[in-house]
């Protein structure tokens, strides 16, 4: 059995706390723990997500592989930016993806900058952080889209793609924004700087003052270019044939146990 992993699924675990966050851990990490003895083979998304693995399920690092997500399409002509402007979170708005974090960074901004966040996505904390928004005088900064079928339009038009989860393993935002050629920040999460390392500049968990600085600094035209060619200069890193390399790793396995004749 060749196993995939999205995500290191304990982690992703949030109920603050608890006996439902106990019930949880304990269900998620029991049945991690079966099918991985099952497994022949295990792909995973990045080299913290396989340490974690080895570490905590004695998984045999020979029998792991690591495969990144990857970028599917080319790059069109992005918009021309000297600032971020124009921002974008899109995603859950949940307590994991950290929204909150981002609207409590505007309102230092707001006076001295013409920044204008768009929201696409809805969850749980979206009555919350619409409350926020009308609390903070945000309303003319703020714009909620809800769900967004065709995400890469939108984010052609920003300058910047903010990740602020707390938690998260590999964000696909992340991928869609180097796609489409518009720089991202991201929350400085083990698990997201194994899985970008370089390709962007990060922020503190859960800290709005770190990220109105940061989105203050990113007001400057050298600081703004800086971050859009660290983003688009590994691009390429990510630009490749997802489902050859995980075949590949399928014609390996079959090839040790001796199932050619399955290929």
């Amino acid at each position: 059995m060749l196993l995939g992993l999205r995500s290191y699924p304990i982690e992703n675990i949030v109920k603050r706390g608890g006996f439902e966050e106990s019930v949880y851990r304990f269900t998620i990490s029991t049945y991690l723990r079966a099918i991985l003895l099952g497994a022949d083979r295990v792909v995973m998304q990045t080299e913290c997500q396989r340490e974690k693995l080895v570490r905590n399920y004695s998984v045999s690092q020979e029998k792991t592989s690591v495969i990144r997500n990857n970028i599917i399409g080319d790059l069109k002509q992005p918009k021309e930016s000297t600032r971020a402007e124009q921002l974008l979170f899109a995603g859950t708005l949940n307590y994991r993806k950290g929204i909150d974090t981002l609207l409590r960074a505007l309102p230092p901004l707001i006076a001295s900058e013409n920044i204008h966040l768009h929201v696409a996505g809805d969850g749980p904390m979206r009555n919350d952080a619409e409350r926020f928004v009308e609390k903070n005088g945000l309303r003319e900064c703020v714009t909620f889209h809800g769900y967004v079928d065709e995400i890469q339009v939108l984010m052609r038009r920003t300058d910047l793609v903010v990740v602020p989860s707390r938690f998260d393993s590999f964000p696909n935002v992340a991928l869609e924004a180097m796609r489409v050629g518009t720089p991202f920040i991201a929350s400085d999460i083990m698990d997201v700087r194994s899985a970008f390392g370089p390709a962007t500049q990060y922020v503190p968990v859960n800290d709005p003052e770190s990220l109105a600085e940061k989105l203050a600094s990113l007001q400057r035209p050298d600081q703004y270019s800086e971050l859009r060619d660290q983003c688009m200069s590994h691009r390429t890193e990510f630009d490749f044939d997802w489902v050859g390399e995980f075949e590949s790793e399928m014609t390996k396995l079959l090839q040790s146990t001796g199932s050619e004749d399955r290929l």
